[in-house]
């Protein structure tokens, strides 16, 4: 073999480098993590920030970089069919181009490839300042390349996808929490924030059947007894029918009300105009209009007018970051209650009313219960819907379930 032969090999092997160079930019950029490589760039990496442009400007890149590869291949094929029949003649070249094939599927292709797959990023960044380089030198073709893919999408009308789905998301997430890269609190905390959006304020309402309450005209007696048995900051003030929430009382303003001025203390100067909801309004609105209006707690109707029960801030919160306890907060109890409690919103969630108790005047048709009848059982001369039990009426305002305890949804802090 004489000098002259050595110039076709060298040039071969050139050509089957910068085959490997176009396989592992190309692999190195569809793989590699767009956000971990934005997060250098914004610290100031200048090779992150080469890339990050490189993948805003994908098409063009791959374009290059198919255009570089396909005239690699053809000018490799080319000398080396050159090289072979000078040296041993036509026969020759049929084998050479297998064994070609070959050398270039596993030593262009599939190695540098995998080198890529298994790290994209520091390919990426590796690659990113003479790949740039190398579409300005290729602009030209790649220009009209890219101009008559443009007119095929355009003309076979291909509709723009979002880059990521809200499903993709969710397999992303998860993914990511099975490999370890998250930790599962982390992980389950980015899931309620995905679905926060999807929830309605009848979910996560309190029932009205576990509302806390006290009418417009109790007295003072009656309205402490409620404030002693209760943990609530704020409570609903009904006139008449829990369907008519007039007001929200808050239990700081009426203690101190009542330590000025005792018993002569007035139950409606005292209590804020409610704030109402319907019930199919998202919690994220919800929690944007009650942040907006400073309010703390809202009444949520049904489409009838009716009361479905009450929401507070907290509630709405509890949905994205998990339980709030309080320091008067019994978990225990409320992780009892909870059971029940999740099966009354299931009841909830489908027809749209709170579940009757035994014992209660909130049958089916409590969304719209008339006012109580003349004749209706009366305790200390005020008209009572308190059920059978009335002859031993629980304290007021409070509604009275199997068990024969006042009941409330404890997990509403008020």
């Amino acid at each position: 073999m004489d000098s002259d032969s050595w110039l076709p090999i060298v040039s071969i092997l050139s050509l089957m480098l910068v085959a490997c160079y176009f396989a592992t930019a190309e692999t190195a950029l569809a793989s590699a993590n767009r956000i971990r490589i934005k997060s250098l760039a914004d610290d100031g990496n200048r090779r992150a920030q080469k890339t990050v442009a490189l993948l805003d400007d994908f098409d063009r890149a791959l374009t290059t970089l198919l255009v570089g590869t396909n005239i690699v291949h053809i000018a490799c094929a080319s000398l080396t069919t050159l090289f072979v029949k000078r040296l041993w003649g036509a026969g020759a070249v049929a084998v050479s181009t297998v064994v070609l094939a070959i050398v270039v599927f596993f030593a262009a292709e599939m190695l540098p490839k995998s080198f890529a797959r298994a790290y994209p990023e520091e390919a990426a960044l590796a690659l990113a300042p003479s790949l740039r380089t190398l579409m300005t030198l290729l602009s030209p073709i790649t220009v009209l390349f890219s101009g008559i893919s443009k007119f095929i999408t355009r003309l076979f009308g291909v509709p723009d996808a979002p880059t990521v789905t809200e499903d993709e998301l969710y397999d992303i997430i998860e993914s990511i929490g099975e490999e370890g890269g998250i930790e599962e609190e982390a992980s389950r905390l980015i899931h309620s924030a995905l679905e926060f959006d999807d929830i309605t304020v009848q979910q996560v309402l309190t029932p009205r059947n576990r509302m806390v309450t006290v009418a417009l005209d109790d007295n003072c007696e009656e309205i402490l007894s409620v404030i002693r048995e209760s943990r609530h900051s704020r409570l609903p003030v009904y006139d008449k029918t829990p369907d008519n929430i007039v007001g929200i009382l808050g239990i700081r303003r009426y203690l101190k009300a009542y330590l000025a001025q005792g018993e002569n203390v007035s139950l409606a100067e005292l209590m804020d105009p409610p704030y109402f909801l319907p019930r199919k309004r998202r919690i994220d609105d919800a929690l944007s209009e009650m942040s907006g209006r400073k309010q703390h707690i809202a009444v949520v109707r049904d489409d009838f007018g009716g009361v479905l029960g009450i929401v507070t801030v907290e509630d709405i919160l509890e949905e994205l970051v998990g339980e709030i306890w309080d320091e008067d907060d019994d978990p225990a109890q409320e992780l009892a209650e909870k059971q029940p409690l999740v099966q009354e919103g299931a009841v909830l969630a489908q027809t749209g009313t709170a579940p009757a108790e035994e014992g209660s005047a909130q049958g089916p048709d409590a969304g719209n219960a008339p006012a109580p009848a003349e004749d209706a059982p009366v305790s200390d001369g005020k008209a009572s819907a308190k059920g059978p039990d009335a002859g031993n009426p629980p304290a007021a305002g409070q509604q009275t379930p199997p068990g024969g305890e006042p009941s409330g949804r404890d997990g509403s802090k008020r």
